[in-house]
């Protein structure tokens, strides 16, 4: 069964958000397995990764009762499940047969963007992760994550050689009192180059609760904050460096933000 959904649609729109970041194949959820692999069109294909394998927060042996000893039990800690083995495969039977590939994953290789700056992944992992899809820099056109309750990206000289920025979307739940938001992601029917993608949200209530009859309205388009289309790396560490100085782009990115009823903390931190 799969515990969480990837669904896509023919090149033009692939839907993607928190609820579609991660596609795990397990049984019952009882177990941890390595990712999917799906072929969405003719020369695209997504790779869907396990990540919650790599999380600090993922223990080997206890003290959650239900916590699986992945990395305890696997022939080789350095590679849990070999799943970076799996990936490294899977990019190389990509380039062979000339298909471009979407890795999707919940958790991001990244920091948090919310009190300490503390990575989501054990560090070793990151750099396994950095490793492989640096070899297949120009199979990869898009690195999509989860998990933070906004809408995010992450750049830096660490993804030069992959040549993408981290692409981490909103969500739907509202736990963390972030308005409900899904992205739409347009791409390039030949190149399969991402080339904008959209947020749409609802407001919730004043009380922080669900509003069933609002609607869902386009709260921004990448393009919108950037005068261009494409999200390659060196476009989008641009438009970072320039966001700050465009009030009303940078007022229209920080609503999508999870602290979207404390404007100025939010503000802040984003900066």
């Amino acid at each position: 069964m799969h515990c969480f959904g990837a669904s896509g649609s023919e090149h033009r729109p692939a839907y993607g958000g928190r609820a579609a970041a991660l596609a795990v194949d397990c049984a019952g959820c009882g177990e941890l397995t390595i990712g999917s692999s799906v072929q969405m069109v003719p020369g695209l294909r997504v790779l869907s990764i396990n990540t919650i394998i790599y999380s600090v927060n993922h223990c080997n042996q206890g003290p959650y009762p239900n916590c699986i000893a992945v990395e305890a039990n696997d022939a080789d800690p350095t590679d849990p499940l070999g799943q970076f083995a799996w990936l490294e495969q899977r990019l190389n039977a990509a380039d062979v047969a000339g298909a471009k590939v979407y890795i999707l994953g919940h958790i991001p290789p990244t920091i948090e963007s919310y009190g300490p700056r503390h990575s989501f992944w054990k560090q070793p992992y990151i750099d396994a992760f950095l490793n492989v899809t640096s070899q297949w820099g120009a199979v990869i056109e898009g690195l999509l994550f989860g998990h933070l309750h906004s809408d995010e990206w992450r750049g830096g000289p660490s993804l030069d050689a992959v040549g993408q920025p981290i692409l981490i979307s909103s969500s739907i739940t509202p736990i963390y009192d972030n308005n409900p938001s899904f992205k739409v992601v347009s791409y390039d029917r030949d190149s399969k180059a991402i080339l904008d993608y959209q947020v749409f949200s609802t407001p919730l209530l004043s009380g922080g609760g669900f509003n069933q009859t609002a609607p869902w309205e386009l709260l921004f388009t990448l393009s919108s904050l950037t005068g261009r289309q494409g999200v390659s790396l060196p476009t989008m560490n641009t438009v970072a460096r320039s966001l700050p100085h465009n009030v009303s782009a940078f007022n229209l990115y920080v609503q999508s933000c999870a602290c979207f009823r404390c404007p100025s903390p939010c503000t802040r931190g984003l900066l």
